[in-house]
C-alpha cells in the first residue's frame, strides 16, 4: 500500500508541474498565434481558461488538490493531441 501511495504522490507532483508549465506555454502558444493563426491561437487561451475554472470547481466540490492537478494536467495532453492530429494528420 505503501509503494501506491508513493507512486500517486510522484503523479501529483508531475501533475502539478506540468499543469503550470503547460499553462505558462499554451497561453505563451496563443498569443504568439493570435498574429497567424487566429483560430488557434484563440483556441489555446480558451482551453487555458477552460482547465482553469473546471479545475477551480471541481476542488471546491471535494476533489482533492493533488488530483485536480493531474485531472488538468491530463485535459492538456489531450487538447495539444487533439490539436497534433488536426494539424498534421495521423
Amino acid at each position: 500500500m505503501t509503494f501506491l501511495r508513493g507512486l500517486w504522490h510522484g503523479l501529483k507532483v508531475l501533475g502539478a508541474a506540468l499543469y503550470a508549465v503547460l499553462t505558462v506555454g499554451l497561453i505563451w502558444a496563443g498569443l504568439a498565434q493570435l498574429g497567424t493563426a487566429p483560430h488557434w491561437g484563440w483556441a489555446c487561451l480558451a482551453v487555458v481558461l477552460a482547465v482553469f475554472a473546471a479545475r477551480g470547481l471541481i476542488h471546491n466540490r471535494g476533489v482533492e488538490k493533488g488530483a485536480s492537478y493531474v485531472i488538468a494536467a491530463g485535459l492538456y495532453l489531450a487538447f495539444l493531441f487533439v490539436a497534433a492530429i488536426v494539424t498534421n494528420g495521423l
